[in-house]
């Protein structure tokens, strides 16, 4: 907008700038038509130029924006667009009710550790596509994201507090079925998930993060590969 506004500004100043002139272009004649002829080409020129580079602009900043929203590898939504996009929804809409899903995978460093980041990537994609084919079926009004290395949440709207449950026990029994190669023995990948709504918080989300964090803390002081659906008791 601030590049169309220049455009517009320079060629009304050339524009300004012809018609001062008319004076001296009708008294000399073709010469006087030439130069009328000339600027008005050169503002065509420069308009066509700097269209190009407006258009170029918005691109590259499309492109940051895109890369800046989108996760690389698991190809989902970054806490950045959660923070931009989605929570001043769910802070905006107190008639709304929203819940979340929080998938942490349990050790998850230590398996980075022992068979290295690419071992690991390739774990993360996996639990990636999971959770997202998981939701397939409920896609609308939800959104997908990996908001820290081994973190992953799911926002919904419109959708009961017990069909997300349902869909989350889902999710961590396919989890489960994920085989850890081991020299050793094969041990499953574990992950604690839980699952609350605004009901139990603070209609906000932040007020739903955090319920998460503490219903995933509550449940690793009693041991990993856990699961809840909020409930009062915590």
């Amino acid at each position: 907008l601030v590049i169309a506004s220049y455009i517009i500004m320079f060629i009304l100043n050339v524009i300004d700038v012809v018609i001062q002139l008319d004076y001296y272009i009708d008294n000399v004649g073709y010469v006087g038509l030439c130069i009328r002829v000339l600027v008005l080409i050169s503002v065509f020129v420069l308009a066509t130029i700097l269209s190009v580079l407006l258009r170029k602009y918005e691109s590259i900043i499309n492109h940051i924006y895109t890369e800046a929203s989108i996760d690389p590898l698991t190809n989902m939504h970054t806490s950045d667009f959660i923070n931009t996009k989605i929570a001043p929804m769910i802070d905006g809409d107190k008639n709304l009710n929203y819940t979340m899903l929080l998938v942490n995978l349990d050790k998850f460093s230590s398996i980075n550790n022992l068979y290295g980041h690419s071992y690991g990537d390739s774990l993360l994609i996996t639990v990636a596509n999971i959770i997202r084919q998981e939701i397939l079926p409920i896609k609308s009004n939800t959104f997908l994201a990996r908001v820290y290395g081994d973190k992953f949440i799911a926002v919904f709207s419109n959708r009961t507090f017990d069909e997300v449950s349902d869909y989350c026990t889902s999710v961590k029994t396919h989890i489960n079925s994920i085989i850890v190669k081991n020299s050793v023995k094969e041990t499953s990948l574990s992950a604690t998930v839980v699952v609350t709504d605004t009901r139990f918080c603070e209609h906000t989300f932040n007020g739903l993060y955090k319920r998460c964090l503490f219903l995933q803390d509550m449940l690793r002081s009693r041991g990993h590969n856990l699961y809840t659906a909020d409930s009062f008791e915590f």
